[in-house]
């Protein structure tokens, strides 16, 4: 994490992902004007990539992740609102590290395995917003306020279902950048709890020896 810092250290989008939400947009009305059209140029594909259509690369990372207009809607509202959030209480930078991070092991496990999406690059967001803003109230279906570290828990169940049985890779790369990002603290947490409960069973210890 420190070297991730070191090397983009200047290096920020402020409103990266307002960004891609926009781009997610144009490219939904874009695809139903077309009839479908142009899924097939721009999803992840390895074959496609090393043959020249490196452009792929990057596009992959807009291409709707629902083919309803409602869940569109929805999805696009929401991560508008997760990234306004999350770079407020995070800054810029983190948000723009995350997400180059998070592509850049998107695109070497799709490497590795042939295929992925951007699916799990925006539930990877989630995550860092749960741990960010454990405790921002979000509205299920606009109306059942819920903790966003709850909802992140629930996401990051859904992710590994979805590796298990579907055998959805790019969950790897997900996890992994959240592990990058936030893995130390929870190692910190794990130790400082050992080191309490070593401390508690040494103090009764002696206490029964006297």
């Amino acid at each position: 994490m420190d070297n991730i810092k070191r090397f983009f250290r200047n290096f920020a989008v402020p409103g990266l992902v307002n960004y891609l939400v926009f781009a997610m947009g144009l490219m939904y009305v874009a695809d139903l004007l077309t009839g479908g059209g142009i899924w097939g140029l721009f999803i992840f594909d390895r074959g496609a990539v090393l043959a020249g259509q490196v452009w792929r690369l990057l596009t992959f990372t807009v291409m709707p992740i629902n083919t309803n207009p409602f869940w569109v809607v929805i999805t696009l509202i929401l991560y508008y609102q997760i990234g306004h959030e999350l770079e407020s209480a995070w800054g810029a930078h983190n948000v723009t590290r995350y997400l180059l991070l998070s592509w850049v092991l998107t695109v070497i496990t799709g490497f590795i395995f042939d295929h992925v999406d951007n699916y799990n690059i925006y539930l990877g967001l989630f995550l860092a917003y749960g741990k960010v803003l454990p405790r921002m109230q979000m509205r299920v279906f606009f109306a059942v306020p819920v903790e966003a570290r709850v909802l992140a828990i629930a996401d990051a169940v859904i992710m590994l279902l979805s590796l298990i049985v579907y055998r959805e890779v790019s969950v790897i790369a997900a996890f992994l950048t959240f592990a990058i990002f936030f893995g130390s603290e929870y190692i910190t947490i794990f130790r400082n709890r050992r080191r309490h409960r070593e401390f508690r069973e040494a103090f009764r210890h002696r206490n029964d020896d006297k």
